[in-house]
């Protein structure tokens, strides 16, 4: 008998953004930061070429606000959800992207970024379980970028 793939296996590709690069520079109150994006699921092309090489955050949120936006949005019908797990390109991203989560989870804060007529949102791992009923985060020492996009109907 032969083993079969778990459904639930992850995707293990890094995004792309719309320079057609697999790095991104992130930069978040005073931190900047490269990082890649692994697809935890499938990601559409269409999706992905909307995604810019640098971002600035567009501010912060609160985790319990994030939720209930969250949770409105999937309820909706009217938003497509992707994850995408966070990796910090060199030790120096690493250490500038631990800078930022550990002052994020401090605040109780999440990052956000606009992306075109979506929002990008950084998960840090001390957030996971506020939304485990929402979205699954397979590694749970890891940041994930919650991208949500606007269905155009």
């Amino acid at each position: 008998e032969t083993l079969q793939p778990s459904r639930s296996q992850s995707i293990s590709r890094r995004a792309t953004n719309a320079s057609g690069s697999d790095k991104f520079t992130l930069s978040i109150s005073d931190q900047k930061f490269s990082a890649y994006f692994n697809c935890t699921q499938h990601f559409p092309s269409a999706v992905e070429d909307t995604l810019p090489e640098r971002m600035r955050d567009e501010g912060r949120t609160r985790v319990d606000e994030f939720v209930k936006f969250l949770a409105s949005k999937q309820s909706s019908g009217h938003w497509d959800i992707y994850t995408l797990r966070l990796l910090p390109c060199t030790d120096s991203d690493a250490r500038q992207y631990k800078k930022f989560y550990k002052d994020f989870e401090v605040k109780e804060r999440i990052a956000m970024f606009k992306i075109g007529a979506g929002k990008l949102f950084l998960i840090t791992p001390r957030f996971h379980r506020k939304v485990k009923d929402l979205l699954e985060l397979r590694n749970s020492q890891s940041t994930y970028g919650v991208l949500l996009k606007k269905i155009w109907e």
